[in-house]
């Protein structure tokens, strides 16, 4: 996937123009598309023809559509990259990262196309995802973005390295406001948020 530059650390940078399979855009799962994703990228378009409805934990939910006949996003130009580039999904922002839940809980994944690499310097890329990426809204749909019924259902088979817990330490404000309504969110999520001091 062609990026914007400077718009992901070295690290990452190198990790990607290093890599010798397709691009993440045209032959790996249809992204996750949120519905707050979908109201923005609708009004940039113009358009509600990019989404497929599919049943997520007994929900329907939206996923990219690819094009016809092929497993390549309808947003991918293989010479100008991805048309939505600045408002794209959350689970296009994060890859090759993404989150699956092991043994219940949200985890830290890479897909790897080299299992023996050194995987230390993602820790600031990790950081940088939970405090500016992982927000209320993103945290609300993570049951169904996590959910691995479409991993399944594509037949496909990603390797991928397993690099840490999911820290929830940067909340917003408008979640933090209704402490009745967080609890109750902290409990569907099963996770623990740490105050910061």
């Amino acid at each position: 996937m062609k990026m914007l530059e400077g718009d992901k650390p070295n690290g990452w940078n190198k990790l990607c123009s290093s890599c010798h399979a397709k691009t993440c855009c045209s032959d790996h799962l249809p992204p996750f598309v949120s519905n707050d994703e979908f109201k923005k990228i609708q009004e940039f378009t113009g358009s509600d023809d990019f989404v497929t409805l599919r049943e997520i934990n007994n929900e329907l939910k939206y996923i990219m559509k690819t094009k016809r006949n092929s497993d390549e996003c309808i947003f991918f130009d293989s010479e100008k990259g991805c048309s939505i580039y600045q408002i794209r999904p959350f689970d296009c922002k994060i890859f090759p990262f993404d989150i699956y839940k092991i043994n219940g809980e949200y985890t830290w994944i890479v897909y790897a196309c080299n299992p023996n690499s050194n995987w230390k310097w993602t820790e600031s890329i990790l950081e940088s995802f939970e405090s500016e990426w992982l927000t209320s809204k993103t945290i609300d749909e993570l049951e169904y973005f996590t959910n691995n019924e479409r991993l399944d259902q594509s037949g496909k088979a990603f390797g991928y390295e397993i690099l840490r817990k999911v820290k929830f330490l940067h909340i917003k404000v408008d979640y933090q406001e209704n402490r009745s309504d967080q609890k109750k969110t902290i409990k569907s999520l099963n996770v623990t948020i740490k105050n910061k001091k």
